[in-house]
């Protein structure tokens, strides 16, 4: 304690920076699941950073509930990405995932569009150029840099996409 001035002291010079493991392509977070596309920056990145996710929140959870035990049912699942073709699918799949949770309560299709892009717990509001809450994830530049999109592109092929599932 007598090391530190409580005036003077940075906290960053007590941090050493990690680099992430992952980076975070798309992710999409409902009521009990969630989807997240990411890509490792080192070996083993994604297996590291789940299991450090997946014990965290267990533990969390835990304690906040009273409880021990697992909580989730298996081990995550994952799936390479080999194209980019899939990776566009991917993102499109992980952004509609959550249209079901407002399909029942709104009436038209515009109502349930402007839902989904505006659902926060998405990247997609990110995608659009917006802002949500995974807005330092960087998925736009994922976006940009290997689906080739800038919003405005990234906007009308999520609304083709949309208008040809769901237009009644």
């Amino acid at each position: 304690p007598n090391r530190f001035n409580i005036r003077t002291l940075n906290p960053s010079e007590l941090l050493t920076p990690i680099k992430p493991l992952v980076n975070f392509a798309a992710a999409s977070l409902m009521p009990n699941h969630f989807h997240l596309f990411l890509t490792p920056n080192v070996d083993g990145g994604i297996s590291r950073f789940m299991h450090k996710v997946m014990t965290g929140y267990t533990k969390y959870f835990n304690i906040k509930h009273e409880r021990s035990g697992r909580l989730f049912e298996s081990t995550f699942k994952a799936k390479r990405v080999s194209s980019d073709e899939y990776a566009g699918y991917l993102t499109q799949y992980i952004h509609l995932n959550h249209v079901a949770l407002y399909q029942a309560k709104l009436g038209t299709t515009e109502e349930l569009s402007k839902a989904v892009m505006n659902y926060r717990w998405s990247t997609l509001p990110d995608y659009l150029g917006g802002s949500g809450s995974f807005s330092l994830l960087n998925a736009s530049v994922f976006r940009r840099d290997i689906l080739g999109l800038n919003a405005e592109e990234y906007r009308e092929f999520f609304h083709d996409v949309f208008r040809s599932l769901y237009q009644a």
